[in-house]
């Protein structure tokens, strides 16, 4: 079974758990070049260092790709669907450690790791495409079917479509 290479083995950036002696509620925000925050997912303050970015054309092509990607149009059921199936991932023993926070976090990363599979350029791809071609993306169940993310309990029930 293939597995998108951001949903195992993440890279770990530097980071630190947090411990207050004196609990300071909600305290979030940045010092000098570190970034302090609250996971809820993993139930701890975070401090991590910011880190400088030059811009490159990753960067430019990062963002075309990210627009293409909301001009897709997605249907209620659909993002439904990616919540049931990213807290259901999340509950994997597996991920007990990592968190994921968002549904469209895991929905990018089926999107180039099927474009990686099928030779795509996702800075051009359309709705109108991804139906023709029925490609995996359309619904959680057939991305699962095609190993393009892990399995989870009761998948076969996510099959709304795009």
């Amino acid at each position: 079974m293939r597995h998108t290479s951001c949903l195992r083995g993440k890279k770990k950036e530097s980071m630190m758990k947090v411990l207050f002696k004196k609990l300071i509620n909600g305290y979030t925000g940045k010092l000098d070049d570190l970034c302090i925050y609250y996971n809820k997912y993993l139930n701890r303050g975070i401090i991590r260092r910011i880190s400088k970015v030059k811009l490159t054309q990753q960067h430019t092509d990062f963002a075309i790709i990210s627009q293409q990607l909301r001009n897709l149009i997605i249907s209620q059921g659909y993002k439904d669907d990616w919540r049931v199936y990213t807290d259901l991932f999340s509950r994997l023993r597996s991920n007990q450690n990592s968190s994921v926070c968002s549904w469209y976090g895991l929905f990018v990363c089926l999107m180039y790791a099927m474009a990686k599979e099928l030779a795509l350029d996702l800075k051009t791809i359309t709705r109108a495409q991804i139906e023709n071609d029925n490609m995996p993306c359309l619904s959680v169940k057939m991305a699962v079917d095609a190993g393009l993310l892990p399995r989870v309990r009761n998948f076969e029930k996510l099959d709304n479509e795009l």
